[in-house]
């Protein structure tokens, strides 16, 4: 045997042993890497993401991958957003569905003069009727689509933004998105569940899915947006994250002040004014977040960004991002309990999902109550007026039941914090904390309902303690 022939065969066996190796150590990850990718003909970027989905079964990945893939053109001069959206949507339940609904607030909030910003609808390039109303979009199918069977909506959109202080808005700086994309509404006992939209709240429900998003401005703008940018400018934003819902932030001029947290999580805060007080931002925004990653569970990001916006209120939520009031970045003396609320919300609203119409007090009575936390620390006593703690209004009742933000706000917020602090009390604070984990790892990446939430007490601390959890959340 010639000695080339005896180097080929060297250099074979040695290729067979890496293979082996890869398929032994990390080829399981790369298969269902290569069966998302496949299933959605793209890499996936948010590597913080698809952890926590492969930590999954596959029935439960099953369970969230829809993908929204947007490519959008920003125009700040005419105060206008174009593009096009492909929603891949498979029907994983057990009835077939002869409409699909859609919720998109730009219609409610803003309405054009004559129909939709929602320009044309398609599937296998074929024009499919809709129908809007209040900002609700009802899609007709030919064909019933059955259980287990997908499809894709192709939709045009042409979305004028109003010159707000609100969730979507601009000024002669910035433009700022939240809320924005024609969103599934979620299937339960097998009927569509969309709310009216209204001026208190945040009445909005939206399951977890995949967003695969491009959005270009002009030169010498800066884009923000939910997940990482994977591209190399700053006027044209790329990604792919696992997230409830994707919020868009845009600015010429553009202030970039960051900080890394000790687990090297990348804080970003972006502002069309320079901000002196941007220090002090950054520092109550890694505080939250290093006491929410003890205290609850991992942060499923790379990077939280905090932005500058005109708000109608002094911050907003959104995965992955911050909407702050300009008012608040310019006056910085109280803006720590501020940031730790939004920040808590990347945990309870983004990761554990609850419908925010229904039982808006399962996200925002944990964001109200773990802010108390983050800047007293664990051993906080939770002190309301004795008005909100005799308000007889249970807690877990929907937004339509009040009149006023005030009103809402009171009960929600108020009376929510003061009952989880009344639950801690129950449960002692080693039982506190082992729900807290436990709760969040959970629900991670679902949704959770009042009877869920009563259900999980019942789960993991004895029933007599779940009786009581109910008795207390009732008054």
């Amino acid at each position: 045997m010639s000695s080339v022939k005896r180097v080929l065969i060297k250099i074979i066996i040695l290729l067979v042993i890496i293979n082996i190796f890869l398929l032994v150590y990390i080829g399981w990850e790369y298969k269902d890497r290569l069966f998302l990718s496949a299933h959605f003909g793209g890499a996936i970027d948010d590597k913080a993401g698809l952890s926590q989905l492969l930590s999954t079964s596959k029935t439960e990945q099953n369970e969230i991958l829809n993908l929204y893939k947007g490519d959008f053109d920003i125009f700040p001069s005419e105060s206008r957003l174009t593009g096009d959206l492909q929603i891949v949507f498979k029907n994983r339940y057990d009835i077939s569905l002869n409409q699909i609904v859609l919720t998109f607030y730009p219609d409610w909030l803003n309405p054009p003069s004559k129909g939709s910003y929602v320009k044309k609808i398609s599937t296998d390039g074929q024009d499919i009727s809709f129908k809007t109303s209040e900002g609700i979009i009802y899609v007709s199918l030919e064909q019933p689509l059955q259980p287990g069977q997908s499809m894709i909506l192709d939709i045009k959109l042409d979305i004028n933004l109003p010159e707000d202080e609100g969730r979507i808005g601009c000024n002669k700086h910035a433009l700022w998105m939240g809320n924005w994309i024609p969103s599934l509404a979620p299937i339960r006992d097998g009927e569509w569940v969309y709310h009216e939209f209204r001026d208190i709240g945040e009445p909005f429900f939206t399951e977890i899915a995949w967003y695969e998003f491009t959005v270009r401005a002009p030169k010498g703008y800066t884009v923000a947006a939910t997940g990482q940018n994977q591209g190399k400018q700053k006027h044209i934003y790329k990604t792919k994250v696992l997230a409830r819902d994707f919020a868009l932030w845009a600015s010429k001029p553009s202030f970039t002040y960051s900080i890394e947290t000790k687990d090297k999580k990348a804080i970003n805060l972006y502002s069309y004014n320079q901000l002196k007080d941007n220090k002090k931002v950054l520092d109550a925004a890694a505080r939250a977040l290093n006491y929410m990653q003890k205290r609850v569970g991992d942060y499923c990001y790379d990077e939280l960004d905090i932005v500058e916006t005109q708000l109608h209120m002094s911050g907003m939520e959104y995965p992955g991002m911050i909407f702050i009031d300009k008012d608040r970045l310019a006056d910085c003396s109280t803006i720590d309990t501020l940031i730790a609320h939004e920040v808590a919300h990347q945990w309870f609203y983004n990761v554990v999902g609850n419908d925010q119409y229904s039982e808006p007090w399962l996200d925002e009575a944990f964001a109200t109550y773990m802010a108390d936390e983050i800047i007293y620390g664990e051993s906080v006593r939770d002190s309301v007026s004795q008005a909100i703690a005799d308000d007889k209004r249970p807690i877990t009742i929907p937004i339509h039941e009040f009149n006023t933000e005030t009103e809402y706000r009171k009960v929600i917020y108020s009376k929510g914090k003061y009952k989880l602090h009344q639950l801690k009390q129950l449960l002692g604070e080693k039982g506190f904390s082992k729900f807290l984990k436990t709760y969040y790892n959970e629900f991670k990446f679902k949704e959770v309902d009042n009877e869920q939430f009563f259900n999980f007490i019942d789960k993991i601390f004895e029933k007599k303690i779940g009786a009581q959890a109910r008795e207390l959340f009732s008054q």
